[in-house]
């Protein structure tokens, strides 16, 4: 129901006055302006001790060597096994595939240098060797072997 706004009592309108900045200033007290510090300037230090090349690992300074390929078929043995780290979601059975989201190529995106979520949407495309794996509305179809 709607009131009827006629019959409701008047609101008292309180005027509300900007305070002048000295009045303000009074209540607050004398507030301090602090100088900015110079922030410290330091020379460069060169490295103590040279490392040789043929020290480093190539490990630890190279992308991991994992391809495209090889990710997708990480994929594959990850859904098969039904766990893994790509997974984010359960893996279900549906029509005789094993269903997932499509969220794993995000993990593999993140987690491989040089690979990104449409190259490998694009390797699905693809000639790939069985089981197959497809992408359809945000999730990924893996075949069963019937076998």
């Amino acid at each position: 129901e709607k009131q009827n706004v006629a019959r409701l009592p008047k609101r008292e309108v309180q005027p509300v006055a900007p305070e002048p900045k000295v009045e303000r200033e009074k209540e607050l007290g004398h507030v301090e302006v602090r100088e900015r510090e110079e922030p410290e300037v330091r020379e460069f230090e060169p490295p103590k001790a040279k490392t040789n090349p043929k020290d480093i690992n190539a490990e630890d300074f190279l992308p991991s060597g994992v391809t495209p390929q090889k990710a997708l078929q990480m994929l594959k043995d990850m859904i098969q096994k039904r766990s893994g780290r790509w997974l984010v979601t359960p893996v279900l059975e549906e029509d005789g595939c094993l269903v997932t989201s499509d969220k794993a190529f995000d993990m593999i995106a993140g987690e491989n240098i040089g690979i990104s979520k449409h190259i490998l949407c694009g390797m699905l495309s693809r000639a790939q060797r069985r089981p197959l794996l497809k992408k359809r509305q945000g999730k990924l179809y893996l075949e069963v072997n019937e076998t």
